[in-house]
Formats: C-alpha cells, sequence, structure tokens
C-alpha cells in the first residue's frame, strides 16, 4: 500500500492540510453531493476495473490509503466532476503543505492546479543549493489570478514568492494543441 504522509509521520504546518487530506475529504463531499454510499462508490470503482470495496473507499475517505493517478482519473468519471475539482483545496484548507517552507494558500493551489498560474519549487540559496522556495509565475492571459496570488500570498507573509512571466502554458486555440513538455 502507498505511504500516506500520515503514516511518514509527517504533519502539515499549522493551519495547513495535505493534498491527499483535501482529496479525501472532496471524495467524500462528492460522494454526497451524488448520494452514493461507500458501497455504490466502490461498484462503480469495480465497472471501471479498479478493485474495490467498502473498505477501500472508508480507507481513501479517512485518509489510511491513497489513490494512484489511474484511481484519481476513475474517480472523477464516477462522480462526474473534473480531476482538479477532487484536487482542489479552495473549500477545504487555508493553506496546503507540498513540503516547502511556506504552505500554499488554497487559492493559490487552486489557480495553479487549474492552470491560471505557475508554481515552481527553484529558490537558490547564496551557494547556489536548492531550497524549499516556491516561484509564483504568471501564465499569459490569466493577470487576474496571479495578481489576486500575488496578494493572496503577501497576505501570509510568504515574501519568498518571486514573480516571473510564463507563456508556454497558455491554453490552446481552438482545435490546438497546449505547448508542454511533448510538444
Amino acid at each position: 500500500m502507498p505511504r500516506t504522509e500520515r503514516r511518514t509521520g509527517r504533519q502539515p504546518a499549522p493551519g495547513s492540510r495535505f493534498l491527499s487530506q483535501v482529496l479525501a475529504e472532496n471524495i467524500k463531499a462528492w460522494r454526497g453531493w451524488n448520494h452514493l454510499s461507500q458501497g455504490e462508490l466502490a461498484d462503480r470503482m469495480n465497472t471501471l476495473g479498479h478493485r474495490w470495496s467498502h473498505a477501500t473507499v472508508s480507507a481513501v475517505e479517512t485518509w489510511q490509503r491513497t489513490v494512484s493517478v489511474d484511481e484519481l482519473w476513475g474517480l472523477a468519471a464516477v462522480l462526474g466532476v473534473a480531476v482538479p475539482d477532487l484536487l482542489d483545496p479552495a473549500n477545504r484548507a487555508e493553506e496546503v503543505d507540498f513540503g516547502g517552507i511556506i504552505p500554499v494558500p488554497a487559492r493559490v493551489a487552486s489557480w495553479w492546479m487549474r492552470g491560471r498560474v505557475i508554481l515552481r519549487l527553484e529558490g537558490r540559496d547564496h551557494k547556489g543549493n536548492l531550497t524549499n522556495d516556491w516561484t509564483l509565475r504568471r501564465v499569459e492571459g490569466h493577470d487576474d489570478a496571479f495578481n489576486e496570488a500575488r496578494m493572496e500570498t503577501a497576505k501570509k507573509g510568504a515574501g519568498r514568492w518571486v514573480e516571473a512571466m510564463e507563456s508556454r502554458h497558455q491554453e490552446p486555440e481552438e482545435g490546438g494543441r497546449r505547448e508542454g513538455p511533448d510538444s
């Protein structure tokens, strides 16, 4: 079974949640919204080829079991939501702890997973060693999200955030391809 942060003994920063906690809470909330029992969700996941039981759903929802990427996509299909909806921390946490020095404000994490801003771990210390500092990058066409994200991080006292322009992650034109690592 994949290890969760809980099993490694690490706790999220005060006032924040791990993304795996957010996912567990969102799965439970979307299951409730769809009026599905844990058994019904398990049955639907089994239909997609995932070997889930009532106990699996319970373990996922109580953060005792992680979800694979394949299962994440299956859950999104079964629950009728987009994958980012299952990962979105906007209503579940003040901040999300990804392991950096500074937890990410929930709204910024939400914009990040929806492609409206880019976060990159790329801080360097005076010796050039990688640090846990996040760089906040603007996505072309989403200046509003970037400006709000900059204000949100400033409110949290996250002075290590750096502004930079990121234009290669813009949405494709109608019928076009999105630029990325495989283009």
